[in-house]
């Protein structure tokens, strides 16, 4: 596990050996906190061939998005880079749902592709993101083995 990176009372890390940012969502995420996620998961993509970020999203003690936060992904040039495929875990019925449509945004304001799946548990998050890890490096030609196991 890469070194922990604090935003608010979140948490991101970056995973050699799985090639995933984790990210631990505490509270309600907000604009600020938005941005600096942006930024710590756009310099995750360089270790990575092809621009994909993997992310596994702890959202147990998640309580939200703010309203800002929301508005700021039409207009934020830190979502609108390469194709990202979200594993998210523990979040509620209702979080699903903002999460869902948040992602939605991303993906019809942007180019590149965004994909949430909510798991049950961290474990069907994690398979759910190397599944999809190693359809995305065949489609390349390679193997998700090129830069890290999944």
């Amino acid at each position: 596990m890469g070194e922990k990176k604090s935003v608010g009372p979140h948490q991101l890390w970056y995973e050699e050996e799985t090639g995933f940012v984790c990210f631990v969502h505490n509270g309600t995420l907000n604009e600020h906190e938005l941005e600096e996620l942006g930024e710590f998961v756009n310099s995750c993509r360089a270790r990575v061939p092809g621009e994909a970020l993997f992310l596994l999203a702890d959202d147990r003690k998640a309580t939200g998005v703010s309203h800002d936060a929301r508005k700021s992904i039409a207009t934020s040039p830190s979502f609108h880079v390469g194709t990202t495929y979200v594993g998210i875990f523990g979040a509620s019925f209702a979080l699903r749902v903002v999460l869902n449509l948040f992602f939605k945004a991303i993906a019809l304001s942007s180019s590149p592709s965004a994909t949430m799946f909510a798991a049950d548990d961290e474990a069907e998050a994690r398979a759910w993101l190397a599944q999809q890890k190693r359809a995305y490096y065949a489609k390349l030609g390679g193997s998700a083995s090129s830069s890290t196991q999944a």
